[in-house]
């Protein structure tokens, strides 16, 4: 996920949480646990009943993250780091509504087509490599996106992309023209699954295909196999206190987490609230380190 900067603030970002179907509030009680409670925005009733009006994480209990699972260490960032930065992306050919409404949050590049995740629309657009508008992919309601952090992400195979679906704790899996092929993900504070309102938020995929995800609220990055399948955990919620912490207050439409892959499979981690960008490399990479791929 990426995100321009000067948009953090703006409010356009903001109206992307005010427009959503659902919203869901984050309320920060003492003892470190968290209600999540379902909140009715302007579009009206939600029709999915499944969805539960309370969900209760107990944060002092899932900051902690078994070390056996932690595969990655955090390196000295090398000098050259992948670009977050979506400022100079300009999309053309959208009607008045869509251009007024238009929040980018994502960008990937896949043979000739630029993808945009567009929180403000909820649809990823498939656009010529200019910018210009081919068509969209993702029905209207589709994509769930109480809050703005959607992302999208190229696959090694170069015929495909991955996508987020936050509000439905999904990743999901489509061809160039947006034929979905399969997804996985269910919500839970378990580390397999994507806990809170709206995760995963953030989306990379390694060379070999394996995904890496990002989550905010409490936040974590981990790595699946492509079937769905946690293989390891990249950092937890130690690793990004003041994240954390502000989440915990109770407004996770401040926080969040961007992620990127680089040629060598390292791991590019960008705090929103902190601003830093942390580069995590795996433990059992034989004589990897950040002089030599810098």
């Amino acid at each position: 996920m990426n995100d321009a900067p000067g948009q953090s603030d703006s409010p356009t970002r903001r109206k992307v949480i005010q427009t959503g179907a659902i919203g869901t509030g984050l309320v920060a009680l003492g003892g470190g646990a968290i209600y999540l409670t379902r909140q009715l925005a302007a579009g009206g009733p939600s029709d999915d009943s499944a969805i539960p009006s309370k969900w209760e994480y107990d944060l002092s209990e899932l900051q902690k993250v078994d070390p056996v699972l932690i595969r990655y260490q955090s390196i000295p960032a090398p000098t050259r780091s992948p670009s977050f930065d979506l400022a100079s992306i300009k999309v053309t050919g959208l009607d008045d509504r869509a251009a007024q409404r238009l929040f980018i949050t994502g960008s990937a590049r896949q043979g000739d087509w630029l993808f945009l995740a567009d929180s403000g629309n909820r649809c990823i657009w498939r656009c010529e490599g200019d910018g210009k508008m081919v068509d969209r992919i993702g029905a209207e309601k589709h994509f769930i996106v109480p809050s703005p952090y959607f992302d999208v992400a190229a696959d090694p195979d170069g015929q495909t992309i991955w996508v987020t679906n936050p509000g439905k704790h999904r990743v999901e899996h489509y061809t160039l023209k947006g034929e979905r092929i399969d997804w996985f993900g269910k919500p839970g504070s378990a580390i397999e699954k994507f806990c809170g309102c709206c995760n995963p938020c953030g989306i990379a995929v390694l060379s070999d295909g394996r995904i890496v995800t990002a989550e905010k609220g409490l936040p974590r990055v981990k790595v699946y196999h492509r079937d769905g399948r946690l293989e390891s955990v990249v950092a937890g919620p130690e690793a990004f206190r003041e994240q954390a912490e502000t989440c915990a207050m109770g407004d996770c439409t401040q926080g969040g987490m961007d992620v990127q892959t680089d040629p060598q499979d390292r791991i590019w981690v960008r705090d929103r609230v902190t601003k830093r960008i942390h580069c995590f490399q795996r433990k059992d990479s034989p004589g990897r380190t950040a002089e030599n791929h810098g």
